[in-house]
């Protein structure tokens, strides 16, 4: 098999070892290979022979590898390296050579203790994944790449040093490391989009942004989910080197008591997840820019003046610009700890159903709804929805709130959130202690229709179970009911007036 270029040995059964026994051994293999896939190899080594110089893609995943070979190979047509779940590896060879390499696969390489310092030096590496490495316990090097784009380090349970640095950096992911400091290299990053620090639950020192550093101007998504060291002066630190954060997750950070006053200069910031900080009492004045607002189990935080200033806005935004006429479909919502209705929505009562009088049609832009969930409610997996019926005519379904948070409240909460899109639902009232219905109207656009009034509305708030409920609605009513849904594919199919 002198010309053989294209070799591929799997098992189309993911999981299923792939045996394949050549008793004259390996040293067949063609010098002129381009393509190598063998998953599962069962050897410790590639053959002594084995030349790489024309390899374009080499796929040994899941492997019983220690290495792949001694010394130095020209690797300089190889773009693709990909060792993956090879759990025995325990190290990467001298790829200098590898001019051409793009790509480096060694997630759940767990015996991995260290890299060859030659990775970082080369040219054009775009892409290293380096999850649960249990094993590499620091990433230190005085190179800066001029290529590396993403780099993901989830799951190295044993990192404490880090320090790698790129021109072209846009993703970084060091979640569930032991990493306990941010060194000042971090801010040489300038093109960092994503900085992904959940369960780092040991940083909270980060190094000073020097004067020549360009900061992380660009960071849009930040993710600091439970690095339980993390407080109001380190989180300081970091959204100071930052300018476009638009995404930003504290969720269980529980050693956070106050936000820093800087947050208030993040003019593009759109969510904020405070999920289970359970020392947090205060927060400082938000950007206006926010549309979702997230600290459920928050039971400490002094909510008022934070639900006010977050509705006041919502209200000031709808009255510029109608609903439907979002630029971007933007999805505004948020849930605090409560048990009351706002003072401000018009209609409101301590019942799951609310019917309001007729109000004046006439540039209603729509409306922003209000929900309390009861102490145990569970909220992941149960959708909010509002349905609208006109003379017993259902003519809108309005989906309002969803979230991926997993536990139970554990006291009342206030959620306050606009309306989009369709769904399919089963309804239920378990839960609901209040609603409310706040109409908003669209003053700086004119609109074609007249100003007749539009009758009553009656809007119930809902989560799954049965239809009974739809059948106690007033054939003559306009009504909007908020249903948290288990999204079975069953029960009323909602048409969009």
């Amino acid at each position: 098999m002198t010309n053989l270029r294209y070799l591929k040995i799997y098992n189309k059964s993911r999981g299923n070892t792939c045996n394949v026994y050549f008793p004259d051994g390996l040293e067949w293999i063609s010098d002129k290979l381009r393509y190598l896939r063998w998953e599962g190899y069962c050897l410790e080594y590639l053959p002594s022979t084995f030349c790489a110089e024309m390899l374009i893609e080499l796929h040994l995943s899941h492997s019983k590898l220690k290495k792949l070979w001694d010394g130095v190979q020209n690797l300089v047509n190889l773009n693709i390296l990909w060792l993956e779940s090879s759990k025995n590896l325990i190290e990467i060879p001298d790829l200098s050579k590898a001019t051409n390499l793009h790509r480096v696969y060694l997630f759940q390489c767990e015996s991995l203790g260290q890299l060859h310092p030659s990775i970082f030096s080369l040219p054009d590496l775009r892409y290293l994944d380096l999850r649960d490495c249990k094993k590499i316990e620091s990433l230190k090097t005085n190179i800066h790449s001029k290529s590396l784009r993403e780099l993901l380090l989830d799951g190295c349970a044993s990192l404490t040093e880090f320090s790698v640095t790129s021109d072209e950096m846009t993703e970084l992911t060091l979640g569930g490391t032991a990493i306990r400091e941010l060194s000042s290299s971090i801010w040489r990053n300038r093109k960092l989009t994503s900085l992904g620090l959940s369960e780092c639950n040991k940083l909270n020192i980060v190094g000073n942004k020097l004067t020549n550093d360009h900061g992380l101007g660009s960071v849009t998504e930040l993710d600091l989910l439970g690095c339980t060291e993390i407080n109001a002066l380190s989180l300081w630190s970091i959204l100071d080197g930052i300018q476009s954060l638009k995404w930003l997750s504290l969720h269980e950070c529980c050693n956070m008591e106050c936000l820093p006053e800087n947050i208030q200069n993040h003019s593009m910031l759109k969510s904020l997840a405070l999920d289970d900080c359970r020392k947090l009492v205060s927060v400082t004045e938000l950007p206006p820019s926010l549309l979702s607002l997230s600290a459920i189990n928050c039971t400490y935080l002094d909510t008022d003046s934070t639900q006010r200033s977050f509705l006041e806005n919502m209200v000031q935004i709808f009255s510029k610009y109608p609903f439907h006429a979002n630029e971007h479909d933007d999805f505004y919502f948020s849930i605090l700890p409560g048990a009351q209705v706002p003072r401000k929505f018009d209609f409101q009562t301590i019942k799951a159903s609310i019917t309001i009088p007729p109000i004046p049609k006439y540039n209603l832009s729509g409306f922003i709804f209000c929900t309390i969930l009861s102490k145990g409610f569970h909220i992941c997996n149960h959708p909010l929805h509002c349905v609208i019926f006109e003379n017993g005519k259902e003519v809108e379904t309005c989906f309002t709130f969803a979230c991926n948070y997993i536990g139970t409240l554990i006291s009342d909460h206030v959620l306050i959130s606009d309306h989009d899109v369709n769904e399919e639902l089963w309804w239920s009232t378990e839960g609901i202690k209040g609603c409310g219905v706040l109409p908003v109207y669209n003053l700086e656009h004119k609109s074609d229709l007249d100003g007749r009034e539009i009758g009553k509305l009656k809007f119930s708030a809902q989560y799954s179970g049965g239809q009974e409920n739809y059948n106690e609605l007033q054939p003559s009513a306009i009504g909007g009911e908020v249903i948290s849904s288990n999204n079975e594919k069953e029960g009323l199919t909602s048409q969009l007036c």
